[in-house]
């Protein structure tokens, strides 16, 4: 791979001509802001741009507005404490890094400091409909949901579009990935960035050709500790801010708070607690208040009986017709094969027979060995070299060529998992026919919830 890169493939960073003008993504963090500083130091053109989703009176606005809704709409959920929390307190729902104040007073001296213009971006309306719609749809389903793809294929886009009402050549970001021109096929290429503990070339599996083409990575060959190092010695201005796997955006509390404020009470599925065997361990007030993989200490539901539960154990399945959360330790849950739906590829990668691949979960997880197999152009089937857990319906999956320096191929969701025992003796005991009509037709209602607006 490496000759082929040296005849026919370039780094796309290396590619700018001279005397270009790039807007780059200004987040408040320290990524974005070394990013912005590297591209000052070029023969080019350099302004920022940041996406700002709400401002503090916004946030308390919504946060009252779900007090209200909640006890409307859901009483049976309702905390009459919530009604007596100070502003301060009610801001304590939502993280810290997330849109804060903070991080737009370090954009704004960031700018300052660099000596270039500033542009700003309003998402909150499309954030909603896009981003937290889809968590909280996912959320009342018992799927996974993937809020940091959907985000970063939101502002992405968003990029793209404004470099070209604003009439700049390139869009430029912090993320640590590589971009490569390929001059035989005419296409772009994404590969993981050589520190791949912040490797987040995940987060790029959604990004079409026309964006790739634009694109510029300042941080491609970097590594965080390097980055940290550079923002120190030149003082840049940046906030730190914490990874989460989970929505960055609100605290796991808040999220149901949010959820229970605006779906009708049918919707919200009430159920039965069971273990491996099928035996029931007590009931539950929704299912949205679990998702595979949450652990047994932070599981809340009324315990019947003297079952017992293993200490390890975690949420490892749910159904959304029968309103049914299985717990069980990981090791005995994990999954060897998922079926896989919605396949997006970079650029023409041959699937006429099994490919072996690399796969990863999300931007942190490690890649991981697998055997691709295409049934068409967007649906497969993939096999996992060891078990996997955890995995859930709806799930996004990137994958990745086998070499030292994996080359990102697309990504795919996941539809279904191999058979189960749970699934078969449910059928058998009639506690879940599974009736697909019921799921579609509660389906179609989930979305049709007012989520506009809702944070």
């Amino acid at each position: 791979m490496e000759s082929k890169k040296s005849t026919a493939i370039s780094q796309f960073y290396s590619l700018i001509p001279g005397e270009s003008k790039v807007l780059v993504a200004l987040s408040g963090g320290v990524d974005s802001a070394v990013a912005a500083y590297l591209l000052t130091k070029q023969n080019i053109e350099v302004a920022g741009i940041s996406f700002y989703n709400y401002d503090k009176v916004a946030i308390l606005g919504k946060l009252r507005e779900m007090i209200v809704n909640l006890e409307e709409n859901n009483s049976v959920y309702f905390k009459q404490e919530l009604k007596t929390l100070t502003d301060d307190q009610l801001l304590g729902f939502v993280n810290s890094s997330y849109c804060s104040a903070e991080s737009s007073d370090k954009i704004e001296e960031l700018a300052n400091f660099l000596k270039i213009p500033l542009y700003g971006v309003k998402l909150e309306d499309v954030f909603d409909e896009v981003v937290f719609a889809a968590v909280v749809a996912n959320r009342l389903l018992g799927r996974s949901y993937n809020p940091c793809s959907d985000c970063n294929r939101l502002k992405i886009s968003t990029l793209f579009n404004k470099m070209e009402t604003l009439k700049y050549d390139f869009m430029a970001t912090g993320h640590y990935a590589k971009v490569y021109h390929n001059h035989k096929l005419e296409s772009y290429l994404v590969f993981a960035s050589n520190d791949q503990e912040s490797d987040q070339s995940f987060l790029l599996s959604g990004v079409t050709q026309k964006e790739l083409s634009r694109l510029i990575l300042p941080l491609a060959d970097l590594k965080h500790e390097a980055v940290l190092n550079l923002a120190k010695k030149f003082n840049l201005p940046f906030v730190e801010k914490k990874k989460t796997k989970k929505v960055c955006f609100l605290k796991e509390k808040s999220l149901e708070y949010f959820i229970q404020s605006k779906a009708p009470e049918k919707i919200l599925k009430i159920g039965a607690v069971y273990n491996k065997e099928m035996l029931q361990l007590g009931e539950h007030m929704g299912i949205h208040k679990f998702y595979v993989g949450d652990k047994l200490e932070n599981i809340e539901y009324k315990v019947i009986g003297s079952s017992t539960t293993d200490k390890e154990s975690v949420v490892t399945g749910m159904s959304y017709s029968g309103g049914m959360v299985k717990i069980s330790t990981a090791e005995k849950s994990a999954k060897k094969r998922a079926v896989i739906s919605q396949a997006d590829f970079i650029d023409v990668t041959d699937f006429s027979s099994p490919q072996n691949v690399l796969f990863r979960l999300d931007q942190f997880s490690p890649f991981k060995k697998a055997v691709l197999t295409m049934k068409n152009n967007k649906r497969g089937i993939l096999d996992f070299a060891e078990k996997e857990f955890p995995l859930a319906r709806g799930q996004v999956l990137a994958f990745y060529t086998t070499d030292k320096n994996p080359r990102l191929i697309g990504h795919a969701r996941v539809i279904d998992l191999e058979d189960s025992k749970l699934l078969t003796r449910l059928k058998q005991s009639n506690v879940d026919k599974d009736d697909k009509e019921k799921v579609e037709e509660d389906s179609k209602k989930i979305k049709k919830i007012e989520f506009v607006n809702s944070f």
